[in-house]
């Protein structure tokens, strides 16, 4: 067989082939990506229904049984999180200020009512991202940001010298109940004002 005859041949059996790859695919991505509960979520569901979202388990992973191998050769994955989080351990962002040694006093803290410095700016929700923690903890502009913040403080507080931006760890409470705070802080960065405002 020549050169132009294979290609000849494969021109003709390449489109059904290339449609048969495609529709494979599309199949493993629909099964893959089926909303079934996770191992979390089920167990706040009836029995009843954990039963069933342990058969639709079974089932998936018997017909997905066969692409295991090229799954983890490319590392494809049809999970994903819709609105990820770092689960139920969260953090708050308090905000301080102090002048000589004396006891801090809060000026901002999301979740609060009384201190309200710079709220509106703080809270709105491109700023948020600038210091509000993800999965991998604070977001490497968190340093900036603090400086950034103490800096606003020190020009419309002259009385103060020092401030504070910490994180303290909450625990989400179940079904949207609010919040628990643990008493424990991350992250905390001390400005001076002879540092930001020489």
């Amino acid at each position: 067989m020549t050169l132009g005859e294979r290609r000849t041949e494969l021109s003709r059996w390449w489109p059904s082939a290339r449609a048969l790859l495609i529709a494979i695919a599309i199949a493993a991505g629909l099964i893959d990506g089926a909303p079934i509960p996770t191992p979390r979520v089920m167990t706040h569901l009836p029995p009843a229904l954990q039963t069933v979202s342990l058969g639709l388990y079974a089932v998936q992973h018997f017909l997905l049984a066969p692409l295991q191998p090229i799954k983890w050769a490319f590392g494809i994955n049809q999970r994903w999180a819709l609105f990820s989080s770092t689960g139920p351990l969260r953090h708050r962002m308090w905000v301080e200020a102090r002048r000589d040694g004396e006891p801090w006093s809060l000026v901002y803290r999301p979740q609060d009512a009384e201190p309200t410095f710079l709220q509106d700016t703080l809270e709105y929700r491109r700023v948020r991202n600038v210091w509000n923690p993800n999965r991998r903890g604070t977001k490497p502009t968190y340093p900036a940001f603090t400086s950034w913040i103490a800096r606003q403080i020190f020009l419309e507080r002259p009385d103060v010298d020092e401030a504070k931006v910490s994180m303290e760890r909450v625990t989400i409470l179940e079904h949207g109940e609010g919040f628990e705070p643990t008493g424990e802080f991350e992250q905390v960065i001390v400005h001076r004002r002879q540092e930001l405002l020489p």
